[in-house]
């Protein structure tokens, strides 16, 4: 661990701990955290203590480099979980691992913001900022789920790009009650689901751009609830350059979508 008055630099190098990342003190803008591994190094969830192999509470600007995060759980089991407010995350480069079988693991996904430990699907984490970019993404119920601050209050800004997500069972991509998000880059696969499982799925959100995904699902593979609605937009949101195939549904569904 080296640290400045700066910047604070974490290289860790683990084999089978979970990291727990709860009210870290003075990080800041400048005082960062970043938890480098050299892309061999493991996260494996021991079983012990809250759900998540990686957790990030009430802890901002953090960033998970170059890791293999994996959670074997087939319950309330997350890769990482991040949540209490904890703004300006990002996690690249790295491989995140849950359960791909296939089989339906309601409370199981690679990547969650949600206000709660034991529910992937809970309003009030209150997180800002949230970044995902050039992962690799397996299994899990939704891939890369991303509940906001609440139905009158957003979060604001979120990003997946550069990303392959594959063998989930419901969704690659959710959110919900979030404004400024950006969705851009990404190959989306899943030949486990059982289902007619959807790609990019966003749910109340505002000021949203999805450009350049791959996009080859059986059910929707875009699909997006009230977009916009009754917001004022500064430009119109973006639908560009995407590769959208389904299967067996519409590629992409519009529901009380604006500008």
């Amino acid at each position: 661990r080296t640290s400045s008055r700066s910047h604070i630099t974490i290289d860790i190098h683990l084999l089978g701990v979970p990291g727990l990342y709860s009210g870290v003190p003075g990080a800041s803008s400048t005082n960062t955290i970043r938890i480098v591994g050299s892309g061999s190094d493991q996260i494996i969830y021991d079983g012990q203590g809250p759900q998540a192999a990686v957790l990030i509470d009430n802890t901002p600007f953090v960033t998970l480099d170059s890791m293999f995060i994996q959670n074997n759980a087939i319950s309330e089991g997350w890769g990482v979980l991040v949540t209490g407010n904890s703004d300006n995350v990002t996690i690249s480069n790295s491989t995140v691992l849950v359960d791909s079988s296939g089989i339906f693991r309601s409370d199981v996904a690679p990547i969650v913001v949600s206000a709660v430990y034991d529910n992937d699907q809970t309003l009030g984490a209150d997180v800002d900022n949230f970044t995902v970019s050039n992962c690799e993404i397996i299994g899990g119920f939704i891939g890369v789920s991303h509940y906001g601050t609440s139905t009158t209050s957003r979060s604001v800004g979120y990003t997946v790009e550069n990303c392959n997500i594959k063998n989930f069972y419901s969704a690659a991509i959710y959110a919900s009650y979030i404004e400024n998000i950006n969705i851009r880059g990404n190959t989306v696969r899943s030949v486990k689901s059982v289902i007619q499982e959807d790609g990019i799925y966003l749910l109340d959100v505002n000021d949203y751009n999805v450009e350049e995904n791959d996009v080859r699902v059986k059910d929707w593979a875009l699909y997006v609830l009230d977009g916009n609605d009754g917001f004022t937009t500064t430009a119109n949101s973006r639908v560009v350059n995407n590769m959208i195939i389904s299967t067996t549904d519409y590629a992409i569904y519009l529901n009380d979508v604006t500008q």
